[in-house]
């Protein structure tokens, strides 16, 4: 309760910054340089699927004052995703990859209207967990067949995964991540093109980390 009213007091105050709670390195439980302690070897030794949604920070940008229609401003969108979301993944992935640690990577694209009313949403943080999950039908209504097909392939691949970590989505044609690879390794994209899976390259989904690309939030 003191940690609730403090924070409705302190945001009354239009002038005064939010406030914002982060993890904060204690070397016990956060640690400071995690590349440091990967390349140590002290990271878990187990395969790991990586996600990124292709519009990431839609739904948390400050949205516009008069027209919510609108959308907020896309390239601050494009920024934020890149720099809180993808860019971590990508790096992430790397250091992954010297340290013999397998990693696969996928991308969720869909706009699908139930999960996304507003046309500028997109593919935002976490609506890919209603593919995961199967729960997209639950707010507006059964949504479309792509929708559905997309939901499906997603979860086939997490069931996989679950059942084998080692080898289940490579038999299902899932290639692990190689980030030195040809053009950047292959990454699955769920939810574009009218098609509920495909392979894109490392370099298109996240070659704007390195200013190889522009980078496209809704592919």
């Amino acid at each position: 309760n003191r940690i609730q009213n403090f924070v409705g007091q302190y945001t009354d105050n239009k002038t005064t910054p939010s406030l914002t709670f982060t993890p904060i390195a204690d070397e016990k439980v956060v640690f400071s340089d995690y590349p440091a302690r990967a390349a140590k070897g002290l990271i878990a030794n187990t395969p790991a699927i990586m996600s990124n949604c292709a519009n990431e920070a839609a739904a948390l940008y400050t949205f516009p004052t008069n027209n919510v229609t609108a959308g907020p401003w896309q390239p601050g969108v494009n920024a934020a995703t890149l720099d809180g979301w993808l860019c971590v993944s990508a790096n992430t992935s790397i250091v992954r990859y010297n340290a013999n640690r397998t990693t696969y990577r996928y991308q969720f694209v869909g706009n699908f209207s139930n999960v996304s009313p507003m046309h500028w949403l997109g593919a935002y943080h976490s609506s890919d967990l209603t593919m995961n999950f199967g729960t997209y039908p639950i707010v507006r209504g059964n949504g479309t067949l792509l929708e559905k097909k997309t939901s499906e392939v997603m979860q086939d691949y997490l069931l996989a995964f679950m059942r084998d970590p080692e080898n289940g989505l490579e038999r299902m044609g899932w290639p692990a991540f190689e980030p030195f690879g040809e053009n950047g390794g292959v990454i699955k994209r769920f939810g574009a093109d009218g098609r509920p899976e495909q392979n894109v390259t490392g370099l298109e989904v996240q070659g704007a980390c390195w200013g190889k690309e522009q980078y496209d939030p809704f592919p």
